[in-house]
């Protein structure tokens, strides 16, 4: 018997929608992969060290020029901020007490950073802080 003599034979009984089974086919295999996924990520969001590892990874590392440079920026804008905020009285006169009060009690290596390594020179950090405390008497006469 000749497939080509006999048009009406068919292999399946009735007639067959391909493009219905390969709809069906594409979405089980998306929905399956779908969960595949969503079990993968929440494999990876269960473990803190995972998240945390991804996290810093995910970020480029500084190199020591962008380290140099951002550690002067930082120095820069803390100027910056020193000298806006003498323009306000009420709080030079806050920090004037604060500084009085740091000394008497030798603390200021609180509010300066820099002030251990300074203190080594004694003469010179009395002078820088009798220095500080004119000028904010100045600028509190000045009020």
């Amino acid at each position: 018997m000749s497939l080509q003599k006999d048009k009406k034979f068919c292999l399946f009984k009735e007639e067959v929608d391909f493009e219905e089974i390969l709809e069906k086919d594409e979405k089980d295999w998306f929905e399956e992969e779908e969960e595949k996924l969503k079990t993968l990520k929440k494999k990876d969001t269960d473990d803190p060290i995972k998240i945390y590892f991804k996290e810093v990874f995910s970020h480029k590392l500084l190199t020591r020029e962008d380290e140099v440079r951002i550690g002067k920026t930082i120095e820069e804008n803390e100027r910056e901020i020193l000298k806006e905020s003498l323009n306000y009285y009420s709080q030079v006169i806050k920090l004037y007490h604060l500084l009085i009060k740091a000394e008497r009690s030798k603390g200021l290596t609180l509010l300066f950073k820099d002030y251990e390594e300074f203190s080594r020179n004694g003469e010179k950090v009395k002078k820088w802080f009798e220095d500080l405390k004119t000028n904010i008497n100045k600028l509190v006469e000045n009020f």
